[in-house]
């Protein structure tokens, strides 16, 4: 199955902020919320604040920030970060005096604490917390190390002069900016766009995910089918057989043709961990006719499947023609 799999195949976290800068230039009046269309921190959306950027270099407790470098245009991507030491607020800007940013407080978001020392197996334990009152710093016990993983998950606007980004990731204590991480990414341009119907995915581990539709027409468009007889195509295979590339991300569109009428069903599979212990965070955008809409999940090393057509986890099904909408 690896052999014939290979052949046929540019935040969530404690107290964290995050800065966007554009590969293209930034023209004057620019703002963020022009760029991003949608940002969560878990259920979390953020507050736009209309002001400038806050950041401090001096502080030098940077926090450790993995994930691909790669995105789909008008697509989402999800960042990890990993955070010694606590923080109250979440901040996603642009940079400098124009543009603003997006504000979170993390007092009642819940953080994902990975156990430190547990069995680098499926069963690798995973505590939840609490953030503790506005101000104060989430204490660890020794054991744990104060070591914690947050997952945060961007939607970007679909503009075709876009090239890539930086994403800069800091903290804030006590509305205090601390030192900030960056994160280059680009757009992908092996993955095509469409007004009329795009499903793309984005995970941030070195796994093997599949992303699979299924038409009206009961036909699996995947890796093991890469062309709809009715329009539609897988256009990026990511990490084939474990072959890390590192793009992690996958995308399948309908360019030039209308889609078909009727129901499509989204399939995610996690066809293999990769010798990875998980959880594997992932972000499914879909856009249906510019009604856009994500969904996000994770998953364990144990739910990988090795698995062929119509295989994986149901994301959502999107409704063609009828009323133009995606459905949960």
């Amino acid at each position: 199955m690896n052999t014939l799999k290979s052949f046929i195949v540019c935040l969530a976290f404690l107290g964290v902020s995050v800065f966007l800068t554009s590969c293209k230039d930034k023209e004057e009046g620019d703002r963020l919320d022009d760029i991003i269309t949608e940002i969560r921190l878990d259920d979390f959306s953020g507050e736009f604040v209309n002001e400038s950027f806050p950041e401090d270099d001096s502080n030098n407790q940077c926090p450790t920030v993995s994930g691909s470098n790669d995105i789909v245009r008008g697509g989402s991507i999800v960042l990890q970060v990993d955070l010694v030491d606590g923080a109250d607020q979440l901040v996603v800007g642009s940079g400098g005096e124009e543009g603003g940013y997006f504000l979170f407080d993390l007092d009642e978001t819940s953080a994902r604490v990975f156990q430190q020392g547990a069995s680098s197996g499926a069963g690798q334990a995973l505590l939840q917390r609490k953030y503790p009152k506005a101000g104060e710093s989430l204490r660890l016990g020794a054991a744990e190390q104060q070591s914690a993983t947050y997952i945060v998950f961007i939607t970007l606007v679909q503009d075709d002069e876009m090239t890539g980004f930086t994403f800069r990731i800091g903290y804030l204590t006590d509305g205090a900016p601390g030192c900030a991480e960056s994160h280059p990414v680009v757009i992908n341009e092996t993955a095509a766009t469409s007004g009329e119907l795009q499903v793309s995915l984005n995970w941030n581990n070195a796994v093997d995910m599949d992303l699979h539709v299924e038409t009206p027409g009961e036909q699996d468009i995947f890796y093991g089918n890469r062309v709809g007889e009715a329009g539609g195509s897988l256009d990026l295979d990511s990490n084939a057989s474990c072959d890390i590339d590192g793009v992690n991300n996958e995308n399948i569109t309908w360019v030039g043709v209308e889609p078909a009428c009727g129901e499509y069903i989204v399939r995610v599979d996690l066809w293999s961990a990769c010798a990875l212990p998980g959880p594997f965070p992932y972000v499914v955008t879909v856009n249906n006719k510019g009604t856009i809409k994500t969904f996000t999940g994770s998953f364990l090393a144990s739910d990988e499947t090795e698995g062929g057509a119509f295989d994986g986890r149901v994301i959502t099904t999107i409704d063609v023609c009828g009323a133009g909408k995606v459905e949960l």
